[in-house]
């Protein structure tokens, strides 16, 4: 993989990972693994509907500072920090200071992801690759959170809310 990456001279890869604290870690392990390899990870925490502005500017820069035999690879996520931040509790009144409308959690979802996905698909990658990071929930909400017992889950409780993202995600896709 090393070596199909750096490809001896002809054309350079450069690895974009866009995406939340999942897409961090497996651009840090990439990272390690791989060294020579130019790698670029673009944030997506506090929500796509704040980012967006930033991953084209960081889109747009590379591009220019590219040179003309670097090829791009993207792996991207959307899924949990974008629906923390846009359904949850926890960021109700947050919201309120960059949502103005009525619109639902779910559609603010899908426009923000369906906005990276058109940004993503006009930037010249070679490849670009999604994944959801809401399979990280099982039925009940986020694995590995700790939320006290005796407090609402500040997330999604129905059962077919993962389900339902996905969805959306996969008809975006």
């Amino acid at each position: 993989l090393q070596d199909e990456l750096l490809s001896s001279g002809k054309t350079r890869r450069h690895v974009i990972f866009i995406g939340d604290s999942n897409m961090r870690k497996q651009h840090q392990m990439f990272d390690g693994l791989l060294s020579g390899v130019p790698t670029t990870y673009i944030t997506t925490s506090l929500g796509l509907v704040l980012r967006l502005p930033e991953i084209q500017r960081s889109l747009r820069l590379l591009q220019e500072g590219a040179g003309p035999k670097t090829k791009f690879v993207i792996l991207f996520n959307a899924g949990l920090h974008d629906i923390s931040q846009l359904c949850s509790l926890r960021w109700a009144q947050k919201r309120r200071t960059y949502i103005q409308d009525s619109s639902s959690c779910v559609d603010h979802y899908r426009q923000s992801l369906t906005q990276l996905v058109d940004l993503i698909q006009s930037f010249p990658a070679e490849l670009a690759v999604f994944q959801t990071t809401t399979a990280g929930w099982p039925k009940w909400g986020n694995f590995g959170f700790a939320w006290n017992p005796s407090k609402l889950q500040p997330m999604p409780l129905d059962t077919s809310s993962v389900a339902h993202f996905n969805e959306i995600a996969w008809s975006i896709m």
